[in-house]
């Protein structure tokens, strides 16, 4: 029964998601993201360094931890999720996502990629949770991962958001990106909140000209 109230917990879930995937590239969407678990790790660098990559291979291996141990209790697990991150610039201390995400701040990814400040994170449906994470640690920690000390489970509400799919490297967004700002303008609305990248695949192992990223930005009304 246990197992059965999960899955149901899953596929809500999943059906609360549907509206968040962009119906085509290149068309603006606009989306209300509810409360979501996520597993994090802060850094700063550019998206090809080793600071990143190895960010990314700790929340994979968590991850998979999490799936092996639900699999282990339950029998069943929810899907992988996709790698996402936040992207801003400047000189300020990382932040937990939380107060990243309400800082009300705009920033354009400009200037050395050294001086960068990321945020990546998978997401964790229900029925994960911190409890879940913190027993599903210990076992990730045994093919010595970089970064996984830095691995946190945080919760979020990203609410209402534009974005928008794009096809490339991440050199060139700067259009697509032009767009989803414009877009998000002649809605009547101004961003907030930080640059917000989901990658459809991993970007450690795609070709950067076929990797499809979803751009999302958080929107407020521009005149509350």
């Amino acid at each position: 029964m246990r197992a059965v109230r999960m899955l149901a917990r899953m596929s809500m879930t999943a059906s609360s998601l549907a509206s968040s995937r962009p119906s085509r590239q290149g068309f603006v969407d606009f989306i209300d993201v509810p409360e979501l678990g996520f597993l994090s790790v802060t850094g700063r660098g550019a998206p090809y360094a080793a600071a990143f990559t190895e960010a990314v291979g700790a929340l994979y291996s968590v991850s998979h931890s999490v799936q092996r141990l639900l699999m282990q209790r339950h029998g069943t697990a929810p899907r992988m999720q996709r790698l996402e991150a936040l992207w801003w610039t400047g000189d300020e201390d990382p932040q937990p996502l939380v107060r990243v995400a309400a800082a009300a701040e705009t920033a354009t990814m400009a200037g050395d990629p050294a001086t960068w400040c990321w945020q990546a994170m998978i997401r964790q449906p229900d029925p994960i949770d911190a409890q879940v994470v913190a027993q599903a640690l210990h076992p990730a920690r045994a093919p010595r991962v970089p970064a996984l000390d830095s691995v946190r489970y945080i919760r979020w509400t990203e609410g209402r958001c534009a974005q928008v799919v794009y096809v490339g490297p991440h050199a060139d967004q700067a259009p697509t990106v032009a767009r989803l700002h414009e877009a998000i303008a002649e809605a009547g609305r101004r961003p907030r909140g930080r640059h917000h990248e989901l990658y459809v695949g991993d970007p450690r192992r795609i070709d950067p000209d076929r990797l499809r990223t979803v751009l999302r930005r958080p929107v407020e009304p521009a005149c509350p």
